[in-house]
């Protein structure tokens, strides 16, 4: 993985997925929601221009357009209400990523939730490697992973290249791989938070 590339390589680490995995998997399966309102939602990006491009998309398109916590949404609402548009920047919810059929994100954990809900995603490079990383590691990246330039394009070529992807996201053999990934994720991160439980035991209850 880029996580493990990025480390001495005589360093003894093992890498895990992120943990959030298993928490979006687990409300997915357990929840019950509505039928998806919308073809298509956005998200937004930490990187400005990003967020900036992903919005002007959200608009051209009438789309949905949602901030993660901590993704300035109170400065993304006022830009928003000088705009000719329709959109209005919301708050994510967990339970919104069922609320469309597919997503275009700049955001990590927007991508992991999307990924856990079944929903074909793309994602945008973000301001740390963990997107491209997860990618790669699930074996994705060729499906999601849009191209840097993807910002700067008319919005023709953006909505074609997101609408390619999607379609490719919808074979046998993505969905194949995506669940794969997801399963070994939700298993490696279980034999973490079981090796992190058994350190913290007293010696007294491992004999036992």
């Amino acid at each position: 993985s880029l996580s493990r590339k990025a480390l001495p390589k005589d360093m003894p680490v093992q890498v895990t997925p992120d943990a959030s995995i298993s928490l979006f998997m687990n409300s997915v399966h357990d929840g019950v929601f509505r039928p998806p309102g919308y073809d298509m939602g956005v998200m937004d990006s930490v990187v400005p221009a990003a967020s900036e491009a992903l919005l002007n998309f959200a608009e051209a398109m009438q789309l949905p357009f949602y901030a993660l916590a901590r993704g300035g949404l109170l400065s993304m609402r006022k830009a928003a209400a000088g705009r000719s548009g329709v959109v209005w920047p919301r708050l994510m919810q967990l339970t919104d990523v069922m609320a469309a059929r597919a997503w275009v994100t700049g955001r990590f954990h927007g991508l992991i939730a999307a990924l856990a809900a079944g929903r074909p995603v793309c994602a945008l490079s973000s301001n740390t490697a963990k997107i491209e990383g997860l990618l790669f590691d699930a074996g994705l990246a060729d499906e999601c992973l849009l191209p840097a330039d993807w910002i700067s394009a008319p919005v023709e070529i953006q909505r074609d290249q997101l609408e390619k992807r999607f379609e490719s996201q919808r074979t046998s053999g993505f969905i194949e791989r995506r669940e794969s990934y997801l399963r070994f994720a939700k298993d490696r991160i279980g034999l973490m938070f079981d090796a992190v439980a058994a350190t913290a035991r007293p010696a007294t209850d491992i004999g036992a």
